[in-house]
C-alpha cells in the first residue's frame, strides 16, 4: 500500500504539498486505496483538493454577499460594518 501511495503522490499535483497530500489520503478509506491503481488514486486525490478549493472560493464569496471581507491572512470573514450604538 506505502508503494502505491508513493506513486500516487508523483502523478498526483497535490503531491507537491505533503501536508495536503497526507491528510487526503488519511481520509480516503483503506479500502478505496487498495481499489485504485497509484495513477487512480493520484487522480482522486488531485479531483478532492480541487473540489476543497472550489468550495473555499464559493464561502468566501459567499462572506463577502454578505458584508464581509475574507481575510486570508487568518483564514477567516471579518464583518468591516459599522457598529451602531445602543
Amino acid at each position: 500500500m506505502l508503494f502505491k501511495i508513493a506513486r500516487a503522490r508523483r502523478h498526483a499535483a497535490t503531491g507537491a504539498f505533503p501536508a495536503t497530500f497526507d491528510s487526503i489520503v488519511s481520509a480516503i478509506p483503506s479500502g478505496v486505496v487498495a481499489a485504485l491503481t497509484g495513477r487512480q488514486l493520484g487522480a482522486l486525490i488531485d479531483a478532492i483538493e480541487a473540489h476543497r478549493r472550489e468550495s473555499r472560493a464559493i464561502e468566501e464569496a459567499a462572506a463577502c454577499d454578505a458584508g464581509y471581507i475574507w481575510d486570508a491572512a487568518v483564514g477567516r470573514a471579518r464583518d468591516l460594518s459599522p457598529r451602531v450604538a445602543a
